[in-house]
C-alpha cells in the first residue's frame, strides 16, 4: 500500500472516530454537561472542537509512523493497544455525555490513560517522535 494512503488512512481513522463519537454526545454539551459543577479554570465549549481535532489528528499520524515500521510482532501489538485506545476514546465521551456515567467514565479514563502509556512504550526507541 503506498504511503500517502496509510497516511490518509491513518489521520481519517481517528478523525472520523471522534467525530463519529463527538456526533452522537453533541446534544449533552449544551444541556446536561453545562449543569455541572465546573471549576473556574474550566475552558469554554468552543475551544473543545478544535482541540479534540487536533489531538485525533495527531493520534493519526503517530498511527501512521507506527503503520509504517517494519513488519514484526512490537508493531502489531502496538497497532493493536492503538486499537483499543481508539475504542476507548469513542466509548469515553458516550459514557460520560451521553450516559452520565461520570464514575465509570474516571475509571475509563484511566485505562484509557494506560492504553496510551503502554501504546507508547512499545513504539520504537529510534520513533521518538511518536511518543511525545
Amino acid at each position: 500500500m503506498p504511503k500517502s494512503l496509510k497516511l490518509i488512512i491513518a489521520i481519517v481513522l481517528p478523525l472520523a472516530i471522534g467525530g463519529f463519537s463527538g456526533f452522537l454526545t453533541a446534544n449533552a454539551i449544551g444541556t446536561w454537561y453545562t449543569t455541572l459543577n465546573q471549576p473556574a479554570f474550566n475552558p469554554p465549549n468552543w475551544v473543545f472542537g478544535p482541540v479534540w481535532t487536533t489531538l485525533y489528528l495527531l493520534m493519526g499520524i503517530s498511527f501512521y509512523r507506527i503503520w509504517c515500521l517494519p513488519i514484526s510482532k512490537e508493531r502489531t501489538d502496538a497497532m493493536k493497544v492503538f486499537g483499543v485506545q481508539m475504542i476507548l476514546n469513542f466509548f469515553w465521551s458516550l459514557i460520560f455525555f451521553k450516559w452520565h456515567f461520570i464514575g465509570l467514565a474516571l475509571m475509563e479514563i484511566i485505562v484509557m490513560w494506560r492504553s496510551e502509556e503502554h501504546t507508547s512504550e512499545l513504539q520504537s526507541p529510534c520513533n521518538l517522535v511518536c511518543r511525545l
